[in-house]
């Protein structure tokens, strides 16, 4: 049906109207998240007021009951949805247009109901997520979507063991929400709440002994998420070393990284903070042994630090096995300027044990070799030519007067 106003040339479709109007009921009805909070909608559909009633007692009093028990009580909002609008959610368009308009982070939705299974009457769960969170890539948002398939699978128990069920059910849906709004939080660069929420997390599941899919899928997600945290966390205290050239960023990672070591002992920047933790720890043999375990790593970050410990270490008494590892440096892939963070390490060891004279010939050599500095390379040889007269260092000095030839031929 049209309606039409030839005057003003208005002309509607009565869908149209309706459409407007069912916009605006939509947008009264929907309850809105408080300011400064996070919104959590359930919109869980049943087909009769038994079940409706079983996942308002059972599921969404004890979601606010167990998340807003928690340090940062204020932060949560539990939203239960009206009936009517639970029942309209088919599809994640829909989902994510009620979470935009209801102003909430987070929506759990999907429908609750009873089947036969081989002749006896069951519960049958299946539910779906969304979530607000600051721009991602494309990849990361694929990735996030694929968790929510993996830890919200279709839930299925007997309606004779309803009570043991929906406690279950409880449970499971709490440790999603705070699976996926800390990672959320962490995609979002909120670092501090996504670490807490996750720790939180992991604690609660430590408590769970039966090997249960589907937490066992979500215990293995968390382990990921906060190594992930973690090694952010390391990254932060080592930049701000790196500007400061305060130690103490470095030693305070020790708890840190003992904990990603459990979690992932192959974590590749936590073996190389590790590593410079040792050496400021004066744990030199601790920090080689770290080092000598990313030999198959491609990235030449760890070469540069096992050659400086190797030079360290009884003042220059592994010549041989540091120069065969820095001969290897040209053919791995160097990220960011580590060599010019070695040089700065090797200026103030120099700088603190002057007596050290082999760092002359590396720092030579780094320049030399990689950078192409042969001023500073010349230089820093021609130092260690002439303080230098240790037997066990001659080696270094027959090379160190070779390259000085060869850049005078340059």
């Amino acid at each position: 049906m049209k309606i039409s106003y030839n005057n003003f040339g208005i002309e509607f479709e009565i869908d149209d109207i309706k459409s407007f109007f069912s916009e605006i009921k939509e947008n009264i009805i929907i309850p809105k998240n408080s300011k400064n909070t996070i919104g959590i909608i359930i919109a869980i559909d049943t087909e009769n007021d038994k079940e409706k009633s079983r996942i308002e007692n059972d599921i969404i009093n004890e979601l606010k009951l167990k998340l807003t028990n928690h340090d940062r009580l204020e932060d949560f909002k539990i939203i239960k949805l009206p009936q009517n609008i639970s029942h309209q959610i088919y599809s994640d368009e829909r989902a994510n247009s009620i979470l935009i308009k209801s102003k909430s982070h987070f929506i759990l939705w999907g429908k609750l109901f009873e089947r036969k299974i081989e002749g006896k009457e069951n519960y049958i769960i299946k539910l779906n997520g969304g979530v607000c969170h600051a721009p991602i890539s494309k990849y990361d948002s694929q990735l996030f979507a694929q968790e929510f398939s993996e830890i919200l699978p279709k839930l299925t128990f007997p309606t004779d063991d309803e009570l043991i069920g929906f406690e279950f059910t409880e449970k499971w849906i709490r440790y999603v929400i705070k699976y996926i709004i800390g990672k959320a939080a962490f995609l979002s660069n909120d670092i501090s709440f996504s670490e807490e929420l996750s720790c939180e997390l992991e604690n609660d599941l430590l408590q769970i002994k039966e090997n249960v899919p589907i937490i066992e899928s979500i215990k293995e997600k968390i382990k990921i998420l906060i190594s992930q945290i973690i090694t952010i966390r390391i990254s932060i205290n080592y930049n701000i070393f790196s500007i400061t050239r305060d130690r103490t960023y470095i030693l305070k990672n020790k708890d840190t990284l003992d904990k990603i070591e459990k979690i992932d002992c192959n974590n590749y920047p936590a073996n190389l903070n590790r590593s410079i933790y040792y050496y400021f720890n004066n744990e030199i043999d601790k920090g080689i042994e770290e080092l000598k375990k990313l030999s198959s790593i491609k990235d030449t970050t760890w070469r540069y630090n096992l050659c400086f410990l190797l030079f360290y270490r009884n003042n220059g008494g592994d010549i041989d096995s540091a120069l065969e590892i820095f001969r290897k440096v040209p053919y791995g892939i160097t990220t960011g300027n580590v060599y010019n963070e070695v040089e700065i390490f090797i200026g103030e060891t120099l700088n603190e044990f002057p007596e050290k004279l082999q760092f002359y010939f590396l720092r030579g050599l780094i320049n030399y070799k990689i950078k192409n500095d042969y001023s500073l390379a010349k230089k820093d040889f021609d130092t260690f030519i002439e303080k230098n007269n240790e037997e066990k260092m001659k080696i270094l000095k027959n090379l160190a007067t070779k390259y000085v030839e060869q850049i005078k031929n340059l």
